[in-house]
């Protein structure tokens, strides 16, 4: 792999986004029949802590959304203002977009291929522990499918779908899939939560998850527990990617000994 991320977009100028800056390459690329099968990183922006914050901690910050799912909507809004925040607070934080493969069979399908590249991007960051993944939305279906196969030391939750939309999506055919019989089985996800995870609403209706069943069962690093926090506007104003979400995030980071 000649670089952490290579990105090439159908416009005019596409814009690449590596471990060494912003650039803007002249043409445009020609996927081959043999790679419609596989999921892309189309961002990868790393941020170093700043040498002028507080303190450093050595667990990377991975600001995760998953594009291209069938039956969900992509995020419009970047991590970018959470990735300067958490710099200056000390964090390494990381912008990865991984778009999903143009031919899939199911979503299923589609999040463990999208899943191996996340893999591929975190590990060539040779970075010394884990990192903790957060995700936002339907984003959190590619954050919950790398970690039953793959390590992190913390998993954000931030407005996932309800269990029940989890499983629905899941088993979603693709529109390049000829045989919806093909599918998965409805089946959502089974991972065990014993490590730390935070599932953070900011809605005021909070759908039904399995892991809030856990949220009891411990909190921290200590315990490996669920920490289930809901926001009402007056602690969230700005929504979901709002700075009173960040800072929330921020305050069970540091509960959790980050």
């Amino acid at each position: 792999m000649a670089s952490l991320c290579n990105t090439f977009t159908r416009r005019a100028k596409p814009t690449t986004i590596s471990l060494f800056g912003i650039f803007t390459s002249p043409f445009t690329l020609t996927r081959p029949n043999s790679t419609l099968t596989q999921a892309r990183c189309s961002r990868f922006l790393l941020r170093q802590a700043s040498e002028f914050a507080p303190r450093e901690c050595p667990t990377p910050l991975v600001l995760l959304r998953a594009k291209g799912l069938a039956g969900a909507e992509d995020e419009k809004e970047d991590y970018y203002a959470w990735g300067g925040m958490f710099s200056e607070r000390g964090y390494t934080a990381v912008e990865i977009d991984i778009d999903a493969p143009e031919q899939s069979t199911s979503n299923k399908e589609s999040l463990q291929v999208m899943a191996k590249e996340l893999s591929q991007q975190i590990r060539l960051m040779m970075i010394p522990f884990p990192p903790i993944i957060v995700s936002t939305g339907s984003s959190t279906l590619l954050s919950q499918a790398f970690i039953s196969d793959h390590p992190a030391s913390a998993l954000v939750l931030i407005n996932p779908p309800s269990s029940a939309d989890e499983t629905r999506l899941l088993s979603q055919t693709t529109e390049t899939s000829q045989d919806a019989s093909q599918a998965p089985s409805g089946k959502g996800f089974d991972y065990e939560p014993h490590f730390p995870i935070l599932y953070l609403s900011t809605k005021t209706e909070t759908p039904e998850h399995r892991l809030q069943a856990h949220a009891e069962r411990g909190v921290g690093r200590g315990g490996k527990g669920v920490t289930f926090e809901v926001l009402d506007e007056s602690r969230a104003p700005g929504g979901e990617r709002g700075e009173g979400t960040r800072m929330e995030l921020e305050r069970w980071l540091d509960r959790c000994g980050y």
